[in-house]
C-alpha cells in the first residue's frame, strides 16, 4: 500500500462521550458455574478463555476515558506522552487462542439450521427476533438452562460459547446474539479461525466512527478492551494473575471512579513507568505487517480497518523506532473495493513477523528519531491538574501502608497459587476418574490374564496420581498456614496503628489542657500587673 500523509493529533476529541452497552450476563454467569469442574476443563480446552470473559465487570467510565485519547488517522490511543493500542498477540494470549493465522472471511448468509444442530435445538422452538437480526438472549439463555437441568454437557458447551460470542465478543443488537457473531462463532467452531483479528478490527472501527461520524453507541468487546487497559496502566496490581487474569480480576480493587479520575490517570501516563509488556503476554514475536501492506489488515462483518503494530513495538519487548513509512489507518467497505476481501486473504498467507529473541525491560525503549517525529506530531503537551488528594501521611502511616500493601499483593499471589493447584486437582480427579472407567471397560472385555496386567498397570497409576494429589493438597494446606499468618501480621498492625491513633488522641487532649492551664495563669499575670500599676498611680 502506497505511502500516506502523516496524521496529527487534530483527530483526537477531548471530551468525546460514548455509550458502551454492556450485555447482562448474570443468569449466564450462576449457569455457567453449575457446569460440572471436568466439563469446565474440556470447555476451556475447545473453547480456551472464552469462560473467564463472563467474570469480568466492565467499567465504562474508564473505556469513557480511554475513548477520548483514540486517534482515527494513526489507529492508536494518543495520550500525551505514548501512543499504546492492543496488538493481535495480546489478545491472542488474554483469550489464549492457538495462533494458527487463519482469520475469519465474511460473506454468506448466517448458518442458522447449522447452529440449530449444534447447540442441540429442536428446528420447532423460536430463538429469532420479529426483525430477523438474530437469536434473542432470554430464549438461548432458556435454552441453556433447560440443558444445564438435563446435564447435556456436549450441547452445553457450544450454546455457552455462541452466548458469549453474542452478547460478549461481538456484540449487536441489545439483548440479541446477531447474525454477524453467529457466522464468526460458526468458522471458529467449524475451520477452527482465529477470531482475534476480527475482534481486533470491530473494536477499532466502531471507535473511528464514534470520532469521525458521531456514533456514539459503541458495539464491541468492551471486555477485553478494559482487563487490556486496566493490565497496562495498574500493571502492578495483576502482577499474581499471570495465569488466567480475567479469572480473578474483579478481586482488585482499582482508585478511579470517575472518567475524570481516569482520565488524570491516563494523562499522567510516562513511558518510563507504562507497563509496555504485560506479565500475562510472554511473546517473542509479531505480526508487523500483512503481504505488500505495510500495515495488517483486519476484516470485520462490514469492511476492513488497517492498522500499524509498528507504532507500540514497545508492547512486545522490542525498541520503538521510527517507521519507514508514514502510518496510516485506513476503513474500507467492501462496496469501495469488490476484490478487498480477496486481497486481504492473500496478504494474510504471506505475513511478516517481526521477531526479536533478546525482548526484555531493559529493551524497552525508544530511538531518538522516533521521539522527535513524535513530538512534532503531538506538538505541546497539555496536562490537566491532578485531582483534589488527601493530606500526605506520616512516615510512620506510610511505612505501615506499605507493609500492608506487601501483604495484600502476598496474598493475592498464594490465592493464585492455591487456584492453580484446584484447578490441578481437578484435573487429576478427572484423570482418575477416566482411568477407573477404562479399567471397567478392560475389566469386561479382556481375558482374566490381561485384565490382571491392566488392573496392575492402573492401581500403580492411580497410586502415583494419590501421591501426586495428596502432595497437592498438603501444599495447599501450607499456603492456608501462611495465608492465616498473614492475617494474624496484619491485625496486629491493624492493631497498632489503632493505638497509635489513640496515643494521638490522648496527646492532643493533654496539649488542650496545658495550652488552657497556660491562658489561665497569664491572665492572673495580666490582673497582677494591671493592680501593680493601680496602686503606683495611687501613690
Amino acid at each position: 500500500m502506497d505511502s500516506q500523509p502523516s496524521a496529527s493529533n487534530a483527530n483526537v476529541k477531548k471530551g468525546m462521550k460514548a455509550d458502551f452497552k454492556i450485555a447482562r450476563l448474570n443468569n449466564i454467569r450462576l449457569m455457567a458455574e453449575k457446569i460440572p469442574s471436568e466439563v469446565q476443563i474440556e470447555f476451556l480446552e475447545e473453547y480456551r478463555r472464552l469462560y473467564d470473559l463472563l467474570f469480568v465487570d466492565v467499567n465504562v467510565a474508564a473505556l469513557n476515558a480511554l475513548i477520548q485519547f483514540w486517534n482515527s488517522d494513526l489507529g492508536v490511543f494518543e495520550m500525551p506522552r505514548l501512543d499504546t493500542v492492543p496488538v493481535i498477540e495480546e489478545y491472542q494470549q488474554l483469550l489464549l487462542c492457538r495462533r494458527v493465522h487463519e482469520i475469519y472471511i465474511p460473506g454468506g448468509d448466517a448458518p442458522t439450521n447449522a447452529m440449530r444442530k449444534i447447540i442441540g435445538l429442536a428446528p420447532a422452538y423460536q430463538l429469532e427476533r420479529k426483525d430477523n437480526q438474530g437469536w434473542l438472549q432470554s430464549a438461548l439463555e432458556r435454552h441453556l438452562h433447560k440443558l444445564v437441568g438435563q446435564k447435556e454437557w456436549i450441547s452445553v458447551k457450544p450454546t455457552l460459547a455462541l452466548l458469549i460470542y453474542g452478547l460478549v465478543m461481538f456484540p449487536s443488537v441489545p439483548d440479541t446474539v446477531g447474525l454477524e457473531a453467529m457466522k464468526v462463532f460458526y468458522m471458529v467452531y467449524k475451520w477452527k479461525v482465529d477470531p482475534v483479528p476480527t475482534i481486533l478490527g470491530d473494536t477499532f472501527i466502531a471507535l473511528s466512527n464514534c470520532h469521525k461520524k458521531g456514533f456514539h453507541k459503541i458495539r464491541c468487546c468492551a471486555h477485553l478492551l478494559y482487563v487490556w487497559m486496566a493490565t497496562h496502566v495498574h500493571a502492578v496490581k495483576y502482577q499474581a494473575f499471570n495465569n488466567r487474569v480475567m479469572i480473578d480480576f474483579n478481586s482488585v480493587e482499582l482508585k478511579e471512579d470517575s472518567v475524570a479520575q481516569w482520565k488524570v490517570t491516563l494523562e499522567n501516563l510516562i513511558p518510563g513507568d507504562y507497563r509496555w509488556m504485560c506479565y500475562w503476554c510472554p511473546q517473542k514475536s509479531m505480526i508487523s505487517r500483512c503481504g505488500s501492506y505495510n500495515n495488517v489488515s483486519l476484516l470485520v462483518t462490514n469492511g476492513c480497518f488497517f492498522y500499524t503494530p509498528e507504532l507500540v513495538l514497545r508492547q512486545l519487548g522490542q525498541i520503538q523506532i521510527k517507521s519507514a513509512d508514514e502510518p496510516k489507518s485506513i476503513i474500507y467497505l467492501y462496496g469501495d473495493d469488490n476484490d478487498l476481501v480477496k486481497k486481504v486473504k492473500e496478504a494474510w498467507d504471506k505475513l511478516v513477523l517481526r521477531e526479536d529473541q533478546q525482548r526484555g525491560i531493559a529493551r524497552v525503549r525508544s530511538r531518538p528519531e522516533y521521539d522527535g517525529w513524535r513530538a512534532d506530531r503531538v506538538g505541546e503537551v497539555k496536562i490537566s491538574p491532578p485531582l483534589p488528594r488527601e493530606e500526605c501521611l506520616s512516615s510512620r502511616e506510610k511505612e505501615l501502608q506499605s507493609t500492608i500493601e506487601t501483604l495484600r499483593e502476598q496474598m493475592n499471589i498464594i490465592d493464585g497459587k492455591r487456584q492453580d493447584a484446584l484447578i490441578e486437582v481437578m484435573r487429576k480427579d478427572h484423570e482418575i476418574e477416566v482411568l477407573k472407567k477404562e479399567l471397567k471397560i478392560e475389566k469386561e472385555a479382556y481375558v482374566p490374564a490381561t485384565l490382571k496386567r491392566a488392573k496392575t498397570e492402573a492401581s500403580v497409576q492411580i497410586h502415583k496420581l494419590r501421591e501426586q494429589l495428596d502432595a497437592q493438597r498438603e501444599a495447599m494446606a501450607t499456603e492456608t498456614r501462611q495465608k492465616t499468618e498473614l492475617k494474624e501480621q496484619l491485625e496486629d498492625f491493624r492493631r497498632a496503628v489503632h493505638l497509635r491513633d489513640k496515643r494521638i488522641t490522648e496527646l492532643e487532649r493533654d496539649l488542650r489542657m496545658s495550652q488552657q492551664h497556660a491562658m489561665k495563669g497569664q491572665n492572673q499575670v495580666d490582673h497582677l500587673i494591671e493592680r501593680v500599676s493601680h496602686l503606683e498611680k495611687v501613690q
